[in-house]
């Protein structure tokens, strides 16, 4: 469902710069888009670590993912409310529910218990040494 109304939001931001194509709202549009694409490449990379060894400890990757997927969405809350303004809010019902649901579906996370969980299990395991 997250990803569902992710990408609905997302579409309507999209047609609404195209018919546009004021700067402001395809900065907002880029933006949700580096977020999506980054969050896609992370979730294929922990779909493929996984399916090379399914029965290893998958529980820090998984973290990752539902982490990235949560900011990711709420990236997209934002950016789509400060490129559209109020008026879709007011006058399309499909994407008032839409951006009303998904804090729902993001509030599913413990969010900064998690974000904690996440970083002692870093610790632990991997000691903080990232390569980009």
């Amino acid at each position: 469902m997250l990803v569902w109304r992710v990408g609905g939001i997302t579409e309507f931001v999209a047609r609404d710069a195209h018919r546009s194509a004021e700067p402001h709202k395809l900065a907002h549009l880029g933006t949700v888009d580096t977020t999506l694409s980054a969050t896609a490449a992370l979730l294929r990379n922990i779909t493929a670590q996984i399916d090379r060894a399914p029965q290893a400890d998958a529980m820090l990757p998984a973290m990752r993912a539902r982490l990235s997927a949560e900011q990711a969405a709420t990236c997209v809350i934002d950016h789509a409310g400060r490129a559209l303004g109020a008026a879709p809010l007011c006058r399309d019902d499909h994407f008032a529910h839409l951006l009303a649901d998904l804090p729902v579906f993001i509030r599913q996370s413990h969010a900064e218990r998690d974000q904690a969980s996440l970083a002692q299990r870093v610790l632990e395991e991997e000691g903080f040494s990232w390569q980009l």
